[in-house]
């Protein structure tokens, strides 16, 4: 919708992009984990592999509480890496517009 693609442009527009965090190892940063990784280079097909993913552990682990698997669901998408950034950050980073409007999709 127009409204994603709004709020996706004036995160853009937010961001400054100098890198927010000192990395010693490498020039580029891509993340650390899973899903920062895939946000990065834009690999909207993996982030929702491993969300499907994570939904059906969610399932497993808390089968009779819909809000234990929603907290259980957020806390992955929320993950951060050792330099505070998460999925979203990285998107963001890497101006990814269409992981950021899928992102944008969550409540």
């Amino acid at each position: 919708p127009a409204w994603r693609r709004g709020i996706s442009r004036m995160l853009l527009s937010l961001m400054p992009w100098e890198p927010k965090f000192d990395n010693n190892w490498s020039s580029c940063y891509f993340g650390e984990l899973p899903l920062c990784f895939a946000a990065s280079v834009g690999n909207l097909a993996g982030l929702k592999i491993l969300y499907e993913r994570i939904e059906k552990v969610a399932a497993i682990r808390f089968p009779q509480s819909l809000e234990e698997q929603h907290k259980y669901k957020q806390e992955f998408l929320q993950q951060h890496d050792c330099f505070g950034n998460t999925p979203l950050h990285m998107a963001v980073r890497y101006q990814n517009l269409d992981v950021i409007n899928w992102f944008c999709g969550f409540k």
